[in-house]
């Protein structure tokens, strides 16, 4: 074999190799840009993601106002409603008072009228 052989064969295969590595560099850039993209995507992922945990806490937080308020209301009503009774059963007790008192002045008129006849 001579030696122009040998340099042939190597430049060849040296130039297959180059061309392979080309490419391989190449279909590495094509990874990298798809891998960057993928990140990219996933901060944006991640940055959704925490925002709707913002948002989650903060329907929590409207939720345990609501609810509170509902209990103050409740509490508020039932003083109110004993407050009601209280003053309904003390109108009532007066205007049976006051029933009576009318009653028995007209049962006396009544009476004297009866007397006097």
């Amino acid at each position: 074999m001579d030696q122009k052989f040998i340099e042939e064969q190597f430049s060849a295969l040296k130039n297959h190799i180059d061309t392979r590595f080309d490419g391989l560099e190449k279909r590495m850039d094509g990874l990298e840009k798809r891998m960057d993209g993928l990140e990219k995507r996933m901060d944006t992922t991640e940055k959704f993601i925490h925002k709707i945990g913002i948002e989650v806490e903060a329907i929590r937080t409207d939720i345990r106002l609501i609810a509170e308020g509902h209990v103050m209301l409740t509490e508020k009503f039932s003083r109110f409603e004993s407050e009601y009774i209280r003053h309904t059963m003390e109108m009532r007790h007066d205007v049976l008072s006051l029933y009576k008192i009318t009653f028995g002045e007209l049962e006396r008129r009544v009476k004297e009228l009866e007397t006097t006849s």
